[in-house]
């Protein structure tokens, strides 16, 4: 039998202890997390942030399913989340500051998983929003908020009407808070069954069919301002 000399003896006990410790550092580089807000950065009070909530195995073996706890900050509001994280506890609406709970399925390597959470802040200031993959440290994605209204605007007008007559509708804005809302500006297109002699109030005039209005501020939260106008039918077919 062939002998092993000591120094080379030592040299392969050194490379198959290398070979050990590089297949360690793999399989321990497990599953790495990243939370983003782009195109939500700053967002007015009243907006929703879609937070991007990216999963990713960067080992070389399959990982087991995963918890993962998702923090709402406070003065905010979580009203919905979808992708690929499962059995999302508790259901919203919630107010935070509160704590969500998700499952991260089972991935392999190379593979990822997204999601994207919905919120809502309520409060102009700076909110954090973080996630916590179980046994990693936390994660944190700061956004500005500005101060904001939330404006809908929506229409009045009968259910039935004759062609010939004249149509008497409204464009109802609504602010929704949680601040005053300043000047505002909408446009609306008419049907090609309306006429485009339109009577319309202070600030708003046409082009075409295109209707402008400038809205004069402030609105306040929880305010209605009312805009009245009246047209003819042309046909009946609106």
């Amino acid at each position: 039998m062939k002998k092993i000399s000591l120094p080379l003896f030592n040299a392969l006990a050194g490379l198959v202890l290398v070979i050990l410790l590089m297949a360690g550092t793999a399989q321990a580089q497990g599953l790495t997390m990243n939370i983003t807000d782009t195109d939500y950065d700053p967002i007015p009070a009243g907006g929703e942030i879609n937070y991007a909530v990216r999963i990713q195995n960067g080992g070389n073996i399959r990982t087991d399913a995963r918890d993962i706890t998702l923090t709402i900050p406070a003065n905010t509001t979580y009203t919905g989340i979808s992708g690929g994280l499962l059995n999302c506890e508790p259901a919203p609406a919630i107010t935070g500051p509160a704590d969500i709970t998700c499952q991260i399925p089972s991935l392999a390597p190379r593979e990822e998983v997204q999601a994207t959470v919905l919120v809502v802040p309520s409060l102009a200031g700076t909110i954090g929003f973080s996630g916590q993959v179980d046994g990693q440290d936390i994660l944190t994605q700061n956004t500005t908020v500005t101060v904001g209204a939330d404006l809908e605007l929506g229409f009045v007008a009968p259910a039935s009407i004759q062609a010939g007559e004249f149509l008497s509708f409204q464009a109802v804005i609504t602010n929704h808070g949680p601040y005053d809302g300043g000047s505002t500006r909408f446009t609306m297109l008419l049907p090609a069954a309306l006429s485009h002699d339109i009577t319309m109030p202070a600030g708003c005039s046409i082009a075409g069919n295109t209707v402008t209005c400038d809205v004069t501020g402030p609105i306040p939260a929880d305010g209605v301002i009312t805009l009245d106008f009246v047209t003819q039918v042309l046909t009946g077919d609106i």
